[in-house]
């Protein structure tokens, strides 16, 4: 398709167009643009309030963050404030190593037992099976000794419903110290006594006795306290049920044993007699033995087979009084003439069967004496024959006879009549001896008498009882 157009109005329309060429190939000056375009300058303005904008909601999503950056910041303070460890921390901080010694004293634990803590080790833990997030309670160790329980109850108040912790009560731990001491014991702490709420079990462990005592199933054993609250036995006391203090024997663990007191006896026997102690008869090997020979029966160690001698018995650590007996030697019992709460004494009494067997013999003898020393009829042969007859040849009487043979002859016929005679006491000693003793009155005249005693020592010689020794021990003149 051809414009067409005339030659005037084409020339005017390329001078347009190379005017256009020109302004777009070379810009206006500045002040010919500012001369071109008077108006306002609306691009800066928008960009100012862009810029503006963008600053103020800057600021405000700053502002925004740092809110919640300040709340989160409160709100994780106040939740760390609140958990239970804070408070522990606390007293941890503020209670160094005296200061638990304090409270621990403060508490009863005994200062001996204080100082074998390791106080500046002090740390804590959650209390098993007692903890909870509702009711905290904890341990608190020195080293690895637990001792002490810490309860913790709500504080103040803190943001967001919660609250701090702070300590409630603390109280030591148990400490299951046990005290074993006899059923009769008394038992105090710090000079309290205590009472059945500490007793455990009775006869919860035996005592430990002696061989005299191995047949004893009558003596109770010692009885099981638990004294929670006490750490050492430094403040604990028992004593007997005489008042009697009664001494650490040893212990096991926790454990801490009191026995019974024990005691010592004294015996006295004839040594020909059994003595028994529990139903076990007392020898060198149990018992300490000392041995008095009889003063009657001095120097006839040689004449005697087995000399008769008082035994003194000494026995101790005994827990119980014990059953003493002593037996001759057929099994008869013989009781004792004297008894004591610590000495038994034991001594021969006249054995009435065996006594009456030989009363008559005894009085045949005691005949023949007499009538030897008063020359009896003034017959002194016959009479030395038939009392030589009644004694050991060789002994102390047989002696004397041969001596006073002479003496007696000349003095014959003062032999009086005996207003009478009387058998004391018979004493078997052994199957081989016995003693008779024998008081006697003999007139000298019709104003005068003589009262006398004497003790004759038998022993079996050739099968036959015979006299050795002839004791003299008391003679008197009376007037009447």
């Amino acid at each position: 398709m051809k414009l067409y157009g005339s030659k005037s109005g084409r020339h005017a329309l390329q001078e347009t167009a190379s005017s256009a060429v020109a302004t777009i190939e070379k810009p206006a000056p500045k002040a010919a643009r500012e001369q071109k375009d008077p108006g306002p300058c609306r691009a800066p303005k928008k960009r100012m309030r862009f810029l503006t904008g963008y600053l103020i909601y800057l600021v405000l999503f700053l502002l925004l963050i740092a809110a919640g950056l300040n709340l989160l910041w409160v709100r994780m303070d106040a939740y760390e404030r609140s958990r239970p460890y804070r408070a522990m921390d606390a007293l941890m901080d503020v209670t160094g190593a005296e200061g638990w010694r304090a409270k621990l004293s403060d508490l009863g634990v005994e200062d001996g037992f204080i100082d074998t803590l390791p106080l500046q080790e002090a740390n804590y833990v959650k209390r098993l099976g007692e903890y909870s997030d509702e009711k905290p309670v904890y341990n608190i160790r020195f080293g690895k000794k637990t001792m002490l329980i810490a309860a913790l109850k709500e504080g103040s108040p803190l943001r967001f419903g919660l609250n701090e912790w702070e300590l409630d009560t603390l109280t030591p731990v148990d400490s299951g110290l046990t005290v074993f001491a006899p059923v009769d014991a008394v038992i105090t702490v710090r000079g309290e006594r205590i009472g059945s709420e500490c007793l455990v079990q009775h006869d919860a462990q035996s005592v430990t006795l002696g061989p005299l005592e191995a047949t004893r199933n009558d003596i109770p054993g010692l009885s099981k306290y638990v004294l929670n609250q006490c750490f050492t036995v430094d403040n604990v006391t028992v004593t007997s049920a005489d008042g009697s203090v009664l001494t650490l024997a040893h212990k096991n663990g926790n454990a801490y044993y009191y026995p019974p007191l024990t005691s010592g006896y004294v015996i006295h026997a004839p040594s020909l007699v059994t003595v028994t102690v529990n139903g076990i008869e007392l020898t060198e090997d149990n018992a300490e033995i000392s041995r008095h020979p009889l003063e009657d029966f001095a120097g006839l160690e040689e004449s005697v087979p087995v000399l008769p001698e008082d035994l003194i018995y000494v026995i101790d650590g005994l827990v119980a009084r014990p059953v003493i007996k002593a037996f001759f030697s057929d099994g008869k019992e013989l009781a004792a003439q004297e008894e004591t709460e610590n000495s038994w004494t034991f001594q021969l009494v006249t054995d009435e069967e065996f006594a009456a067997s030989q009363k008559e013999y005894i009085l045949e003898v005691f005949d023949a004496y007499i009538a030897f020393l008063g020359n009896r009829g003034g017959d002194l042969d016959q009479n030395y024959r038939r009392y030589l007859s009644y004694l050991v040849p060789g002994s102390e009487p047989a002696d004397r006879a041969q001596q006073s043979l002479i003496s007696l002859y000349w003095i014959k016929g003062r032999d009086k009549a005996l207003d009478g005679v009387n058998i004391r006491e018979v004493l078997r000693y052994s199957d081989d001896c016995f003693t008779a003793w024998l008081d006697f009155t003999r007139r000298i005249d019709e104003d005068t008498e003589d009262n006398s005693s004497s003790l004759f020592i038998f022993v079996r010689y050739n099968a036959q009882w015979r006299v050795i020794r002839i004791l003299n021990k008391t003679s008197f003149i009376r007037h009447i």
